[in-house]
């Protein structure tokens, strides 16, 4: 049967170009495949081998001729047969099979040597088939094909995204390690077997069949749990689209699966704070309304007691200030490129400016507030702006939470190659 015999042309580099059974472009390399070896190596140039195929799940045959022009290799022609298939045909029928085979591939080397330009025969050169398929730059392509730290299934492979393709049989044609290690099974075990015996987490091949059903990007996120630790994923499923003669067909589809695990915690961390934030704003945004409603209200109200009503006014004011900071400060944190601009800060400076702004605010608590601060020079690179408001805090938290008639202590001591500072 003409459907059981698979014919495939590699170039001199080990690239698919062509096969009667699937996508070259899903393909990797067939270099260091042993009949390719072998036509390479042995003076017959001819290699076969028997194996299984990994997207058939099949005993192969395989035999390969190399082909030459002016003594330099231009590529192979593989063919393939299940064994099963050649056990079945006796001679004579083997040889009613390979003479229309053999000169079928004398006339295809034949129209390749005739579409092949002279400079072609260099090997560094790109074939025109592979010339016709992407109007790329020679050099890059040339460079793409002979160094293979940067061929498709290696970049694939580097990606901390798990990338699944599966055929419209919706059977895995290619996963990389990151996807495989999301599944937990092994790349070699996975070709070629339905997603839905591979994938313990059901979201995936329903988003697949959902994608086949109803060609169109789909993206959804769910939860695993692993080692009693949730893991939070985005996955994001494409249809693969071929056009032929009767229209836009569809090929297969690839899932695409992100671990977003940080990104879930720290989009938690901030909502959690702007809820806090915005529940905090609350208490003096109403004092301070309370006050001015008040002072309005009563057109004869004492300066003693305006007085007091402003000072508590301005007391909430100071604490939305504060408030507003921190935002301001979360802000700045999530943009990093501000915390590289540094610069030299002097330690004992920056005390002794947090000590002399909050004097007031412990003296209307009757709390002294002392500093013993070295007078050697204690110089740090960082942010003087963000130091200075964790020195602020850690004072401002000693004067809110002390009783009234105490005494706040700020010491700077010198600790080895640090900086202590203790409030």
């Amino acid at each position: 049967s003409s459907q059981s015999l698979r014919i495939t042309y590699i170039d001199s580099m080990g690239q698919v170009l062509a096969d009667n059974h699937g996508d070259p472009e899903l393909m990797d390399n067939h270099l260091q495949r042993p009949e390719v070896i072998q036509a390479q190596e042995q003076a017959t140039r001819f290699g076969r081998d028997v194996r299984r195929s990994r997207s058939v799940g099949k005993e192969y045959l395989y035999v390969a001729q190399a082909i030459y022009k002016n003594e330099t290799l231009i590529g192979y022609i593989r063919i393939a047969m299940p064994t099963a298939l050649v056990l079945e045909y006796t001679t004579a029928q083997l040889l009613i099979i390979a003479l229309p085979l053999y000169a079928a591939l004398f006339a295809i080397c034949l129209l390749w040597y005739i579409r092949k330009p002279e400079d072609s025969a260099d090997p560094n050169k790109i074939l025109p088939y592979k010339h016709s398929r992407n109007e790329t730059n020679d050099n890059e392509r040339v460079i793409w094909q002979k160094d293979k730290a940067f061929n498709l299934p290696a970049m694939l492979n580097s990606l901390t995204e798990g990338i699944i393709a599966t055929n419209n049989k919706q059977q895995i044609v290619y996963l990389n390690k990151t996807a495989a290690k999301i599944l937990r099974c092994s790349e070699s075990t996975a070709l070629g077997k339905s997603i839905w015996d591979i994938s313990r987490v059901n979201i995936i091949p329903e988003t697949i069949h959902e994608c086949q059903s109803n060609p169109k990007e789909i993206s959804k996120e769910f939860q695993v749990l692993h080692h009693a630790k949730t893991i939070h994923y985005a996955l994001h499923v494409s249809p693969i689209l071929q056009q032929d003669e009767t229209g836009e067909q569809l090929y297969g589809m690839v899932a695409i699966v992100d671990d977003i695990s940080d990104q879930q915690r720290l989009d938690g961390i901030r909502r959690n704070f702007f809820t806090n934030v915005s529940h905090e704003l609350k208490t003096p945004l109403a004092v301070i309304r309370g006050v001015i409603e008040t002072m309005i209200d009563d057109e004869n109200m004492s300066n003693k007691h305006r007085a007091s009503f402003l000072e508590k006014a301005f007391n909430q004011c100071t604490r939305l200030n504060i408030l507003v900071g921190d935002i301001l400060t979360v802000s700045r944190l999530e943009d990093l490129e501000d915390l590289k601009e540094r610069e030299i800060v002097s330690v004992s400076g920056v005390l002794r400016e947090c000590c002399r702004s909050l004097q007031n605010r412990a003296e209307q608590k009757h709390i002294l507030l002392e500093s013993s601060l070295t007078n050697e020079p204690c110089h740090i690179s960082g942010d003087r702006e963000l130091i200075q408001q964790v020195f602020d805090n850690l004072i401002s938290n000693g004067i809110n939470y002390s009783p009234e008639k105490s005494t706040v202590k700020v010491d700077l001591e010198i600790k080895n190659e640090f900086f202590q500072i203790k409030v």
